[in-house]
C-alpha cells in the first residue's frame, strides 16, 4: 500500500511517520492498524466454503469514535 500512497497506519517499515506519530501521541494507537472483518476460503481438504469472522478490538473501537468521547 506504501506505493500507492496508501499506508497503513501503525506500519513502522513502510508507513508514514507522521501519521504513526499522530497516532500514537493524539490517539493511543501504538501498534499496527490492519484487520480483516471476515476471510473466506475453501478448506484444502474437503473443498468446504469456510468463513472466519472477527470482531474490532478496543484500538479500532477508539479510531472511530466520535472525538468528543474520546
Amino acid at each position: 500500500m506504501a506505493h500507492l500512497r496508501h499506508p497503513i497506519l501503525g506500519d513502522t517499515r513502510h508507513g508514514d511517520g507522521k501519521q504513526n506519530q499522530f497516532a500514537r501521541e493524539r490517539l493511543g494507537i501504538h501498534r499496527l492498524m490492519l484487520h480483516a472483518t471476515e476471510l473466506k476460503l475453501q478448506h484444502p481438504q474437503t473443498g468446504q466454503a469456510l468463513s472466519i469472522q472477527a470482531e474490532t478490538d478496543a484500538s479500532w473501537a477508539r479510531l472511530f469514535r466520535p472525538r468528543m468521547a474520546r
